[in-house]
């Protein structure tokens, strides 16, 4: 991407990092979790840092739970990118966001779901982590059980359609079949992943990541990375 365009996402994901939970939520707040500073920090997404417009998106619905006890270093180091780019003076943002996706490859990369649904779509693909980007609906972790609807409504409307905007994807992948007809209402030609709880992935979903392989090949190969 170049110059102009990092600089509105590195302003954009500034401003999601920056956003009261509290206001935009209002009382539904109480079905994120807050157990420590890290739920309290948004996750705006990831941009590899060789992704273009026209390219790939992979979106989720919100983060992973995380560690019920503690911060694994991992997630510290994640949180200190983010942070950082949160606290960025106007001047430093775009250094802010490169360095976070530098460096996000290689942590997103570990991810239970990354593994067993991103990376086997990408593997043989003439793709890979760098030249993709991914999105959550919602930017934030939720306690267990709760209905979410309301949430991702206003994260949509507040952050993830401007977004999306930004970054003008071809290829929409949505990983689970809820969120691939929640997605369906709001954009056209959006493939679908089904999944299944705890990031494992079903019978299904294995035979629609082969057929998505297929299909990222041949865009991989038409040269529209």
């Amino acid at each position: 991407m170049n110059k102009h365009q990092r600089t509105k996402l590195a302003y954009e994901w500034h401003r999601i990092l920056n956003t009261d939970r509290k206001t935009l939520f209002g009382p539904a707040v109480r079905l994120l979790n807050n157990r420590n500073y890290g739920d309290r920090l948004a996750q705006p997404g990831f941009v590899g840092p060789r992704y273009q417009p026209g390219g790939v998106l992979f979106v989720g619905m919100n983060p992973g739970g995380g560690p019920s006890k503690g911060i694994c270093e991992l997630d510290r180091k994640q949180y200190a990118l983010l942070k950082h780019l949160k606290d960025a003076p106007p001047a430093q943002r775009v250094a802010a966001f490169d360095t976070l996706t530098a460096d996000q490859s290689s942590i997103m990369s570990q991810g239970r779901l990354f593994k067993n649904y991103v990376l086997p779509m990408l593997d043989g693909t003439g793709l890979d982590l760098g030249s993709v980007s991914y999105l959550n609906i919602l930017k934030w972790r939720t306690v267990p059980g709760a209905s979410l609807g309301r949430l991702y409504t206003l994260s949509w409307q507040a952050h993830t359609k401007r977004q999306l905007e930004l970054l003008s994807p071809r290829v929409v992948i949505a990983l689970g079949a809820s969120l691939g007809n929640w997605l369906a209402a709001k954009l056209p030609d959006v493939q679908t992943i089904p999944r299944i709880r705890g990031d494992n992935i079903s019978k299904d979903g294995k035979i629609a990541v082969n057929a998505m392989r297929v299909i990222l090949t041949e865009f991989s190969g038409s040269g529209k990375k």
